[in-house]
């Protein structure tokens, strides 16, 4: 996908830690389907703002201002910024993991996926799971629940207890069970 390589690679460049979520890494554990993003989610902390200005060069991505990206990362897990390909108009949504439990999970259970022609972190499909099962109880959006019911036809070794562990945790258990039925 265009400008998905010139992102990842500049994540790479990020000298933290960090992992593809979202729908690109439920892909490597399910079928292909559109999407306009990639989610990264980043361990970074206040006062590594300029790591990610020195990764992603103004010439070739739109990233926010660096007093904005300093405020989204304090705010943790519940902030955000995008970084975008000028030459492809590909964005990438960044999200600082802060303190949430299953963020900082995900993050020490990445595994390097090949993605791009690059070895990424990706995150572990139960991270994928439990994350999208806490979008969908606050979109209602059905593509989260054809992801996780995609994933869970073709990989295998998905930890059902542990994402059973997590929907009760945040609240979800409904969400899950109707992933689970169709």
């Amino acid at each position: 996908m265009l400008g998905m390589t010139e992102l990842l690679s500049g994540m790479s460049r990020v000298d933290v830690r960090w992992m593809l979520g979202g729908s690109v890494a439920a892909m490597c554990y399910s079928e292909p389907r559109a999407t306009l993003d990639v989610d990264c989610i980043l361990d970074l902390h206040p006062g590594q703002e300029i790591k990610m200005v020195e990764a992603f060069p103004e010439a070739d991505f739109y990233l926010p201002p660096l007093n904005v990206i300093a405020h989204e990362i304090r705010r943790g897990a519940l902030g955000s910024f995008n970084i975008i390909h000028h030459n492809t108009g590909f964005k990438a949504d960044c999200y600082p993991c802060g303190t949430d439990a299953l963020m900082l999970w995900g993050l020490t259970k990445a595994e390097p996926l090949s993605i791009a022609d690059l070895i990424v972190p990706v995150a572990p499909p139960e991270y994928i799971i439990a994350m999208k099962l806490r979008y969908f109880a606050i979109s209602g959006q059905d593509k989260h629940l054809r992801d996780i019911r995609s994933m869970m036809a073709i990989t295998t070794q998905i930890d059902r207890e542990l994402i059973d562990e997590w929907s009760r945790r945040f609240g979800v258990g409904d969400a899950w069970r109707l992933a689970q039925s169709n």
